[in-house]
């Protein structure tokens, strides 16, 4: 028996107005109410998170001198 132990796994999405200078994809970011429904809902409940756009207003995008690297707050 092959034993992974903890594992992560990330839900894209297409991109919002706010990260599209920066790429066309972006995770799927929740809001404090819909939580429990990502936990416990359904596997279309959870495809519907997928199908939405987070709000534009909600993320700011700070970009650094790193290379690859830029800060994402919402």
């Amino acid at each position: 028996m092959l034993s992974w132990g903890p594992v992560y796994s990330g839900v894209m999405t297409d991109c919002n107005e706010a990260i599209r200078p920066v790429h066309d994809r972006m995770p799927v970011l929740l809001q404090a109410d819909e939580y429990q429904q990502w936990l416990h809902g359904t596997f279309v409940d959870a495809i519907a998170f997928q199908a939405r756009c987070f709000p534009d207003e909600l993320i700011e995008v700070k970009r650094t001198d790193e290379l690859g690297r830029a800060a994402l707050l919402w």
